[in-house]
């Protein structure tokens, strides 16, 4: 894995962890820290969608490019 996407992977990570620590030790009652959990993770998930997305367009603009190059 190249060290760029390492960084946005542990980036990704370390604030899913302090999300999921910070409602964990909030003073909310099971069923509302469920909810929150669920209401971040599909966020997150939102998010990463999204990431993923752009990063399959700026991938084929490099591989369009490269491809021009060679020609």
């Amino acid at each position: 894995m190249q060290t760029g996407a390492k960084v946005i992977l542990a980036a990704i990570v370390g604030a899913m962890a302090g999300t999921i620590t910070g409602l964990m030790l909030a003073p909310n009652s099971g069923r509302e820290t469920r909810v929150k959990l669920s209401e971040k993770s599909d966020e997150v998930l939102e998010y990463l969608n999204d990431f993923a997305a752009k990063l399959k367009k700026v991938n084929e603009q490099v591989e369009e490019a490269l491809d021009e190059d060679e020609d």
